[in-house]
């Protein structure tokens, strides 16, 4: 058990070095052999013998690691499951900790990942709890700067999803005290402030933030695309906002175009710019009516609708799209009319293909759109049939205790109303 278990080390240290990093398929494979290596080391391992636990901690590291090599959830779910079966309260000092930090930032990815808002509290609180624990803990038994630095970012990231922007930005505080000792973590100690900055509502401080994250990265790079593009979807939900200023919109839209101009065309990130950048000039169009904006957009739409990665993203463009066509729409209908029913198909198909059955609020703002625009055209009786879906799409969300935009809710309410005096 004792040469498993060092076969299944070696292998899960292997996996981190730059040539095995460089190539997802070889990361993958080297895992794999760790896994079957830590695996047998487990069932082999005696209840209450010191190596079953140091298997088992180093067994969820490599489900963690695949993870994030591969993408695959279930390797997230095995990594929680082999955590929660250590009892924390037997574990030496140093392998408690070690559990603490790893089930904490298991439960941080989880709660990243999860679209429920009530299920992403309950695991961001969760993994609160044991990151708190694993950071007193390192700081209790004098921890090397580089762990305890690492500990105290994912704390911070911790802190931020569960609406704590004040202690993570503490937190992020304390990390960047110590990452003069592990400069490799100045970046990510920077990207948690830009983060929870934004989060907490504070425009200038994050923009310079994400600036200097940006700048930190190397020009053209993949890194440096996939920062730009998260700060360009910060800058563009405040640009939508009614009061922004013209220079707000403008921001968002430059550092969309920036992001847009060196992505690669295979990237899943291509598209999900290629709806951000649109949107950003459709809010200039909507404040300015300047038409190239409305083609390009147009364009950009189109070519997300068609070649998405995913089928919400897809059904995001086809709606977007759909209300593009359906705002220029003259007295009598015309082809705008027709490409916003086309539009408004497809984006009710992918939207229904993404949630799989669950209420879905893109579902129901894609049924609402559907309802305007027959009504519109003047057919009353189909028009009251989506938005009657429409609305029970609504309640659906409601009875799951979703959280929905109400002013939304009630607009479907208002179009169902029987006309006053009738």
């Amino acid at each position: 058990m004792r040469a498993l278990l060092a076969l299944g080390r070696v292998l899960l240290a292997q996996s981190g070095t730059p040539a095995a990093r460089r190539d997802d398929a070889v990361r993958r494979d080297v895992l794999g052999q760790a896994q079957t290596y830590l695996t047998e080391a487990l069932r082999r391992a005696e209840p209450g013998h010191p190596w079953r636990a140091q298997a088992a901690l180093e067994l969820a590291a490599v489900h963690y690691g695949t993870w994030h090599a591969a993408g695959d959830a279930e390797q997230l779910a095995a990594a929680e499951r082999v955590l929660r079966g250590l009892d924390a309260a037997s574990l030496p000092p140093e392998e408690r900790r070690t559990r603490h930090l790893r089930l904490g930032r298991v439960l941080l990815a989880r709660a990243e990942a999860e679209l429920a808002p009530r299920l992403r509290a309950g695991l961001a609180a969760e993994s609160v709890r044991e990151l708190r624990a694993a950071c007193e803990q390192s700081e209790a038994a004098d921890v090397p700067d580089d762990l305890r630095a690492g500990a105290l970012l994912d704390f911070a990231a911790a802190l931020r999803l569960h609406g704590r922007a004040q202690e993570a930005l503490e937190a992020v505080r304390r990390a960047q005290e110590l990452t003069a000792q592990a400069p490799a973590l100045g970046e990510r100690a920077l990207l948690v402030r830009a983060r929870t900055l934004a989060d907490a509502g504070r425009a200038e401080e994050t923009d310079a933030a994400y600036a200097q994250v940006a700048d930190a990265a190397p020009r053209d790079s993949m890194r440096r695309c996939e920062i730009l593009a998260e700060w360009g979807e910060r800058l563009l939900d405040r640009a939508a906002v009614p009061a922004a200023s013209d220079a707000t919109v403008a921001r968002a839209e430059g550092v969309l175009r920036e992001a847009f101009a060196t992505v690669p065309g295979r990237a899943a990130l291509f598209s999900r710019l290629q709806l951000a950048l649109a949107r950003a000039l459709l809010v200039r169009y909507r404040r300015g009516g300047f038409p190239p904006d409305r083609y390009e957009a147009v364009h950009l739409l189109q070519g997300a609708a068609r070649r998405g990665a995913d089928a919400e993203l897809r059904a995001a463009a086809w709606l977007e799209l759909g209300r593009v066509h359906a705002a220029e729409l003259p007295a009598g209908g015309g082809r705008d009319a027709t490409e916003a029913g086309v539009a408004f198909r497809n984006a009710l198909r992918e939207a229904r293909a993404a949630a799989a059955g669950a209420p879905s609020v893109a579902v129901a703002r894609v049924l609402h759109a559907q309802g305007a625009l027959l009504a519109s055209e003047g057919h009353a009786g189909a028009a009251r049939e989506a938005f009657a879906e429409a609305s029970s799409e609504w309640r659906r969300l409601v009875a799951h205790l979703e959280p929905v935009p109400w002013d939304e809710v009630d607009e479907t309410r208002r179009r169902l109303a029987p006309p006053t005096g009738r």
